[in-house]
This record gives C-alpha cells, sequence and structure tokens, in this order.
C-alpha cells in the first residue's frame, strides 16, 4: 500500500512537470532553432521608385498630423535588410575606429560611433560588436544579426564610407509602406493580426534581437521595416515640422527641419517648431524587438510612427538601413 502511494505520488509528479514544460513551449513565441543566418541578404539593395504617398496618420501621435501628400522626385537605393554586425565591423577595421569606438566624423568632429555589446548594459544584450585584440568583430554567432548600439553618429559614417547614406524620414516612410500612394500600415500588411509575420517586437522576440530577413519582407523586398532594431534617419527631429511643412515647401522630397535656426526665447515662434534645443535630436523609425506591441493604433511598429533621440546616444535596440542615391 505504502509503495503504491509512493508511486502515485511520483506518477502525479511526473505528470505536473510534463505540464509545465508544455505550456513552457506553447508559450514560447519563436525557437531560436528555426531561424537562420541570411548572408545572402548582407548588402543587398533593394530600387524604390519615385512617386507620391500619403504622409502621416490621422489616429497616431499628435507629431503624425497633419496628413499630406508627399512627393518623392527622385528613386533611390535602399537595403534590402538593416546592417549587420559584420558588415558594421568592417567598416570599423578599415576605417581605424578606436577601441573606445570614437574616431573623427567627416563633420561632427570626434564622436562616439558604437558601443561594444560585451560591455554595454553589463553585456544583457551581447548580440551586437565587441573590440578583441587590435579589431572589431561581432560576437561569435551573430554576425548576420542587426548591428546595435550605433550613435546616429556611427550610422551616418558607415553610410558615407559605403557611398550612400541614410533616409530621409519621408524616404523611410515611402519604402516601408510599399512604395503605395496609401502605404501599408505595417510594411507588408494593414492586418494588425498579420503583423507577427512581418515584424519582431517584444511579445514575439524573447526580448532580444534577431538575424535579420527572417520574417516576411514587405512588398518591395524589404525585410525587417517593423521591428527587430529602430532605424536612424538623416533628419533631425521637430515637433511640428508636418504642420508647418505646408507653407513652407516641405511636401517634395522634404529634407527635414532646418537644424541651423535657433529659438531666441520661450516666445518665439521656432520654440513651437523645435521642442528642445535647436538640432538636439535626430529622427528613427520602424519600432524595435524591445517595444511591446499591444495596440493597433498607437504603437511604435507602424509606418506612420516617428520616434527622436539624441544622435549620441547608443543603445541596444538602435540600428540603422543604408541609402544610395540613384
Amino acid at each position: 500500500m505504502v509503495m503504491k502511494q509512493i508511486l502515485d505520488k511520483s506518477a502525479l509528479i511526473l505528470n505536473i512537470c510534463l505540464l509545465c514544460v508544455f505550456f513552457i513551449s506553447c508559450g514560447k513565441e519563436e525557437d531560436n532553432d528555426t531561424l537562420v543566418d541570411r548572408p545572402e541578404l548582407a548588402g543587398t539593395m533593394v530600387e524604390i521608385p519615385a512617386g507620391r504617398f500619403i504622409r502621416g496618420s490621422v489616429s497616431g501621435l499628435d507629431i503624425e498630423r497633419p496628413m499630406d501628400t508627399i512627393t518623392l522626385e527622385n528613386g533611390y537605393l535602399m537595403g534590402a535588410t538593416e546592417v549587420t554586425n559584420i558588415e558594421f565591423c568592417e567598416f570599423l577595421n578599415t576605417s581605424g575606429v578606436d577601441a573606445v569606438g570614437k574616431m573623427t566624423t567627416a563633420g561632427n568632429g570626434i564622436q562616439l560611433l558604437l558601443a561594444a555589446s560585451d560591455t554595454a548594459r553589463n553585456g544583457r544584450f551581447n548580440r551586437g560588436i565587441y573590440h578583441n585584440g587590435n579589431q572589431w568583430q561581432p560576437v561569435p554567432g551573430y554576425e548576420y544579426y542587426p548591428a546595435i548600439y550605433i550613435s546616429w553618429y556611427g550610422a551616418d559614417e558607415y553610410c558615407r564610407w559605403k557611398g550612400g547614406r541614410l533616409p530621409t524620414e519621408a524616404e523611410w516612410e515611402y519604402a516601408a509602406g510599399g512604395a503605395k500612394p496609401e502605404p501599408d500600415k505595417y510594411a507588408g500588411t494593414n492586418d494588425f493580426g498579420e503583423l507577427g509575420n512581418y515584424a519582431w517586437y517584444n511579445e514575439n522576440s524573447g526580448g532580444q534581437s534577431k538575424p535579420v530577413g527572417n520574417k516576411k519582407p514587405n512588398d518591395l523586398g524589404l525585410y525587417d521595416m517593423m521591428g527587430n532594431v529602430n532605424e536612424w534617419c538623416s533628419d533631425w527631429f521637430g515637433k511640428k515640422y508636418y504642420e508647418m511643412s505646408r507653407d513652407s515647401g516641405w511636401l517634395v522630397n522634404p529634407p527635414g527641419p532646418d537644424s541651423t535656426i535657433a529659438a531666441q526665447s520661450m516666445f518665439d515662434p521656432l520654440t513651437y517648431y523645435y521642442p528642445y534645443v535647436k538640432g538636439a535630436r535626430k529622427v528613427f523609425r520602424g519600432g524595435s524587438y524591445v517595444e511591446a506591441q499591444t495596440s493597433g493604433t498607437e504603437g511604435t511598429h507602424r509606418v506612420a510612427y516617428r520616434g527622436h533621440m539624441l544622435p549620441y546616444i547608443v543603445w541596444n535596440s538602435y540600428g540603422f538601413r543604408l541609402v544610395k542615391d540613384l
């Protein structure tokens, strides 16, 4: 009898353990074993045609309004993926960037281009680049993950080195939306329920970046326009830039706010235009693997979403994508 009770209790414990394993496995959105490196995509460029599109969102953030038709008179090339660790390391080593991650930039003096991911934030997001001996290299196994802990200056210098540039905010939004007059809301789909097929965000990423090109591309063949890492754009950020565009001729090839304009006082109308010190922040787009996407209206993983940050900030969710003129 005692032995039977022991066996019954052991069987109960085993069943509970098996159920726990089952529910844990069911709760995993993505198993890293199903992910693959896509080296063939690194450096691949996609042609984006000239055209018009409706910029902004009527239901999003205040800084996404008003909606207007934007004209881009020239086509351009855009990276099929975000720039990867292995690509950025080639630039760092060729350019002689020091072990701290600094160099003299083209027009901004000495700046920090990146932080080493093995030490930044105590190595919690160690899927980027680190300095080993006398050179920079990707963390082993993460060669084709998006480069992270990249400042705007680092992104800008890489693009110059490649004979290209960062996309303007308008170019990014147009390409993400599929180069359509009425852009896709989620860079590949208008259905919020399908977002997980196109984007890495907090709910399906496990809180870590992923190798590029493992989700569906949008209609142009651009991968990870939503999620994985936020992508720096060339524009300075102006809170009321959209509002002022109609009167300032910024609906054709919009270049972003003029960072040389300085607000003189709290009563200056330009203070209304710049919410921070003149030329303080750069735009980033697309959302990342860090942010939660629980709302189809106000979440970060929308084509029209606008983010902004100081250009010298490096973070585990900041990366970029290359653009070249045709």
